[in-house]
């Protein structure tokens, strides 16, 4: 009750004022304009508003001035303080209290621009809708409601320019309208709307205590009596937010604004019923106004709004606006106080004007403001072509455009142009911007431009500014026509350096300025990047570049005094009222071919949307195996996808399912675009399930082959996909994979199995067998037919044959029965085994064949010859020393591994097999092989040499044929061996250790069988009067014959050869022995005694023989026969005998030949 008192105590009627400021500050249109308050071009600024204000409102009326920053001219722009200037011209000469502004103030570089002295409380930047980072120092200088004592005005403002830091303004002025309802509450004003506080003023009356805690005290935060007035909320909105929504929402808030003002600086909030304001029909009455009307300039407007109030209630009882052209200032008005403001604005414009050096030089640039407007607002003009050509030549865009609105220059003379003259043609320090538009893009731009002109030289309005001045193009229009009035497009083609006519569906790089890309409609939608969706169009982004500083570049670059740049007009904006007919590059939907379906959007005809591309399973091919006859599902693990990856939802539904898939089940993953939260739902494989773009549809299944018989099943899972109706005309399609079941029986291995013992058993033969033959050799290597046939070389073959037998004890191993590290040792001691085995083997026999060859070959000519051991080891170190160089570089670089391959790409079917990683092996391998084989063909040589040797030497013979056994073998069956194919386990096992046994059997048999069956001893006498190392001389002719052997002798001559020599009878061949000796003359030699493997073959003069009668001879010949056998075996003696005594028969015959 005391508060209602209160306040019709203090209730009054009252006038009050907002005027709304986007003036510049210079009152010039130009730099270097309206020098004083006389001058007739000051036609504009903030000067002339505020003379304008002066007059039309009352001196003693509460007004509140609401300027707009200067942010795009030249002056601001230039000047040294850049932004800052604003402060010095509106506080500091007008005595403003607030401003507004672009949020792109707080968001400088401060290197390029210091905030600092517009960051100040006495000057308070009122931005609403900004959500500043918490580090911002604009924090401490920003408001988000101006609250104006004088007025009683609550100012809300909303600039909207597309910036990331925006906030929503409607949510954002729902809550700063409640605040203000907080503040008019506590004033009284309005009832309680809290329970709570209500309840809490009722116990504070009972105290006598306000709500601020003290008794008696009536005053608010900010000092005002709480029961003086109420804040009256205004609102009011500029920039990019939508009108229409926003008078939909804000309006019926419960603590809805008193006025709504949508502001001259957003064209596109224009609503024409609001041009006068309108009272809503709501609970707060709100006023709206939308002060922009066609042909108005923002920045040329002086706007200010006159409301009554009663301070009983936060309302407005009658809302009137005054709007008027700047230039509209009767020269009466311009007082004292105007020429001072005047002045000293011109002084900060007189800095930048005697700053004005000169940037190039050009062709004369005509009037193009004045009378002359006319000529870039329906044609091509020179300054049109400097600043697009300067763009096109800075980014390297195929065309640049610019609008006819931002050129209000006055041109200049041919000669230099000065920076100041640049400024003057476009003011507005617009930045440049670049994107991808298609042929299409570029009709709706030029077909709006030519469409909207009026075309009249009697009349201007904002829609002629819309035309277009280009470069890197030309077109053509007809302005007689009604609607589109476009004719041509072409564009230039570097390539063929012609105009080609523009492509519907072709892209161009475009380039103009935030003018066009951002601000100015509807061309800012028409490049927006929810408009450029055809292929290959891309986003407008924005550089940091100056459209000015542009162009000052381009002519400082490009020209001279001597060379200045051409201007004059080339046909690149051509009028044809010869053509009737419009260029369309819009579709209707009568015109879509079969295939493709009609996008209202876009108004063109679009291919019908690729489902079989966007809407994937995420594999085109899946491979399964099972076991023949399971009858349990296998792989239950098993999942696909289908992804939506299309621009819209689908119906998907199964069309085909193999039968072998079993439990089938289905599942939705849903993925929330803005949370990118997953969510999944169950499904039947039945059911009809639709996607959203992003949704998968996860199949899980399991696979059964019961009933299948081994072989591959291939089937296609499909599902049917539909696009919900988004495209008529196009059919529904099918998204498929492939299916194959490979059903295969149990796993097979190849392995030896049983066979193994078979390769076991033989080496087991080859091996006793060698046992058995090398210890003959030992416990019979006294006796003289084994010296005869060098118990040393028999001992090393049966070595070698050991050892290569010991090799098909390895081969029997694979993975069945040992590890695959152990088989991968045993792939590599195979090689070793074959090749020492045979090497030793080869040597020992090589050596044998050499030395008698050697020897026989070299005694034809009965001269002593000597053939040490070391002549005949020295194949023997060769070839093994070889052979194991080899090996070990193979067994160090590139070993043999053990492996599992599959037999005709079936993973169950497989067999092992020793393998290399790389070639080094098989060269290795190779090197081996040839090495052996070569060294065997040699050993081969030298038997068949020793095949004309007479039957007492029939043990080379019997080498010759195992030799020549082996090559037949090797020859036969290694072909075989290579014919046999690797995954043919036991066959190829076989063979190999068939070979094996085959080489070492044949050796064995061979060499070893003549010695074990021939009856050694047969001739007693012979025996006791020949033992083993008995030299024999023979004496015929004038000289005699002299065969010496020493024990452990490594030739072999033979069994029984000496004795055969000595009973021979054959006198004929014996005299013609001794004629051929005495031809020859006396050769003297020597007969070496000792223990040193020789033989010799010697012919004596007679006169160095000792004489002898025969019965000393008899004598000596029975001396030796006495003599214990092992003193003739521990020194060589000699026999001699004399042509009567001595008998040679026809083997003689063959040692002459030898």
């Amino acid at each position: 009750y005391y508060r209602i008192l209160l306040l019709y105590k203090y209730k009054r009627e009252m006038d009050i004022f907002l005027a709304i400021s986007f003036a510049t500050l210079l009152s010039g249109n130009h730099l270097g304009q309206c020098v004083n308050g006389s001058d007739p071009s000051c036609v504009t600024g903030v000067a002339n508003f505020d003379a304008l204000r002066r007059h039309l409102i009352p001196e003693d009326a509460a007004t509140l001035v609401f300027p707009f920053l200067d942010q795009k001219s030249s002056f601001v722009a230039r000047h040294p303080l850049s932004y800052s200037v604003n402060r010095l011209v509106l506080q500091e000469i007008f005595h403003y209290e607030l401003y507004s502004g672009f949020v792109s103030l707080t968001l400088h570089d401060p290197e390029l621009f210091d905030p600092r002295p517009m960051q100040t409380k006495a000057f308070p930047f009122l931005h609403s809708d900004v959500g500043l980072p918490a580090t911002s120092l604009w924090n401490l200088y920003q408001e988000q409601i101006h609250y104006d004592a004088k007025t009683h005005i609550a100012l809300i403002s909303h600039l909207q320019s597309g910036s990331h830091l925006h906030l929503d303004p409607i949510q954002v002025t729902n809550m700063l309208l409640d605040e203000i309802a907080i503040q008019n509450v506590e004033r009284g004003c309005l009832p309680e709307q809290n329970t709570a506080e209500l309840k809490f003023d009722t116990y504070l009356d009972v105290l006598a205590v306000d709500s601020n805690g003290t008794s008696g005290n009536n005053n608010t935060a900010d000092g005002s009596s709480l029961a003086s007035f109420c804040w009256i909320p205004v609102v009011v909105v500029a920039g990019f937010v939508n009108g229409p929504e926003f008078l939909d929402q804000i309006p019926n808030h419960p603590n809805a604004p008193a006025a709504i003002i949508l502001s001259p600086n957003s064209k596109a909030l224009f609503l024409p019923q609001y041009v006068s304001p309108v009272q809503l029909d709501n609970h707060q009455k709100t006023w709206v106004c939308s002060i922009v009307s066609n042909g108005s300039n923002e920045l040329n407007r002086y706007t200010h709004f006159h409301m009554e109030i009663d301070d009983s209630a936060p309302t407005i009882r009658n809302f009137q606006v005054d709007d008027r052209s700047l230039s509209s200032l009767p020269q009466e008005w311009k007082d004292g106080l105007y020429h001072e403001q005047i002045s000293k604005i011109n002084q900060l414009q007189q800095e930048i004007i005697q700053d004005n050096p000169v940037v190039g030089y050009t062709t004369q640039v005509e009037d193009y403001f004045g009378n002359n407007r006319f000529l870039c607002l329906t044609g091509e003009c020179s300054v049109g072509n400097l600043f697009t050509d300067a763009l096109r030549w800075k980014t390297g865009a195929q065309i640049s455009i610019l609008a006819t609105l931002l050129f209000q220059g006055s041109g200049w003379p041919a000669g230099p142009v000065r920076e100041n003259e640049i400024w003057n043609a476009v003011d507005m320090p617009h930045t440049l911007c670049s994107g991808k538009v298609s042929g299409l893009t570029l009709f709706r731009l030029f077909n709006y431009s030519t469409s909207v002109n009026t075309f009249d030289e009697t009349a201007f309005s904002q829609e002629d500014g819309a035309f277009l001045q280009v470069s890197g193009m030309r077109y053509t229009y007809n302005s007689q026509l009604q609607g589109s009035r476009l004719i041509s497009m072409e564009v230039w083609d570097e390539e063929t350096q012609t105009f080609e006519p523009v492509e519907r569906l072709k892209t161009y790089t475009l380039t103009t300025t935030t003018w066009i890309c951002q601000q100015r409609q509807p061309f800012a939608s028409m490049v927006s990047a929810a408009s450029l969706t055809l292929p290959g169009e891309e986003p407008f982004r924005q550089s940091s570049m100056v459209q000015h500083s542009v162009v000052t570049e381009h002519l400082s670059a490009t020209t001279s005094p001597q060379t200045p740049l051409d201007l004059s007009l080339s046909g690149r904006i051509q009028e044809d009222i010869s053509t009737s007919i419009p260029l369309n590059f819009i579709q209707e939907p009568d015109s879509c071919e079969p295939g493709t379906t009609w996008i209202e959007l876009k108004q063109s005809c679009q291919q019908c949307p690729d489902i079989a591309s966007q809407v994937q399973w995420n594999r085109e091919i899946l491979e399964l195996e099972a076991i023949s006859g399971s009858t349990s599902g296998i792989g239950d693990n098993l999942t696909v996808s289908l992804l939506n990856g299309a621009p819209f939802s689908i119906a998907v539904s199964p069309r085909s399912i193999p039968p072998w898939l079993v439990n089938l089940t289905s599942l939705v993953e849903h993925v929330d675009l803005e949370s990118m939260e997953n969510s999944q739902t169950g499904a039947t494989s039945q059911d009809l399930v639709f996607l959203s773009t992003g949704d998968r549809l996860i199949l899980r299944f399991a696979v059964s082959a019961v009933d299948l018989e081994p072989g591959t099943a291939v089937s296609s899972l499909s599902y049917g996909v539909a696009d919900g109706g988004d495209y008529p005309g196009c059919d529904q399609s099918d998204a498929s994979f492939e299916v194959t079941l490979s059903v295969v029986p149990e796993d097979d291995l190849n392995q030896l199995g049983s066979i193994r013992y078979a390769g076991w058993v033989l080496s087991f033969l080859v091996l006793v067998s060698a046992a058995f033959c090398g210890s003959t050799v030992v416990w019979r290597r006294k006796h003289k037919l084994v010296r005869f046939m060098q118990p040393t070389f028999l001992v090393l073959i049966c070595i070698g044959v050991a050892i290569m037998a010991i090799s098909m004890v390895t081969l029997s191993f694979d993975d069945e029965i040992v590890s695959t590290d152990a088989m991968n040792g045993f792939c590599m001691t195979t090689p070793w085994l074959l090749s020492i085995g045979f090497s030793v083997t080869f040597s020992a026999l090589f050596s044998k064949l050499w030395r008698v060859n050697h020897l026989f070959n070299s005694g034809s000519s009965l001269r002593r010859t000597k053939v040490e051991a070391k002549d005949a080891a020295l194949p023997f170190a060769v070839i093994c020393f070889t052979n194991i160089i080899i090996l070990l570089l193979w067994s160090v670089i590139d070993p043999l591994q053990w492996v599992r391959k599959m037999i005709d790409d079936k993973k169950w079917n497989t067999y092992g097999t020793c393998q290399s990683d790389n070639s080094f092996g098989q060269a290795c391998a190779i090197l081996v092989i040839l090495l052996n084989f070569f060294a065997l063909l040699a050993a081969c040589h030298q038997a068949y040499k020793a095949r004309e040797l007479n039957s007492e030497f029939s043990e080379s013979k019997n080498i010759g044929i195992a030799l020549y056994s082996w090559l037949q073998l090797l020859v036969v069956s290694v072909p075989v061996l290579f014919v046999t194919t690797d995954d043919n386990v036991e066959a190829r096992y076989f063979l190999q250790v068939g070979i094996i046994f085959a080489v070492c059997m044949t050796m064995l048999t061979c060499l070893f069988a003549p010695l074990l069956t021939r009856k050694e001893g047969c001739d007693p006498q012979e025996d006791r009067r020949m033992p083993s190392g008995v030299g024999h001389r023979g004496s015929y002719g004038s000289g005699q014959v002299h065969i010496s052997m020493g024990e452990g002798s490594l030739l072999n001559m033979g069994t029984g050869s000496l004795l055969n020599l000595r009973r021979s009878q054959n006198s004929t061949e014996v005299n013609r022995l001794s004629s051929q000796l005495e031809e020859e003359g006396p050769q003297t030699g020597s007969t070496k005694q000792g223990s040193d493997p020789e033989m010799a073959i010697e012919n004596r003069p007679k006169e160095d023989q000792e004489p002898r009668s025969h019965t000393e001879r008899r004598e000596a010949t029975t001396e030796v026969e006495r003599a214990p056998p092992d003193e003739i075996d521990d020194k060589e003696e000699e026999i001699v005998f004399t042509r009567e005594e001595s008998g040679f028969d026809d083997s003689m015959d063959k040692v002459e030949e030898t």
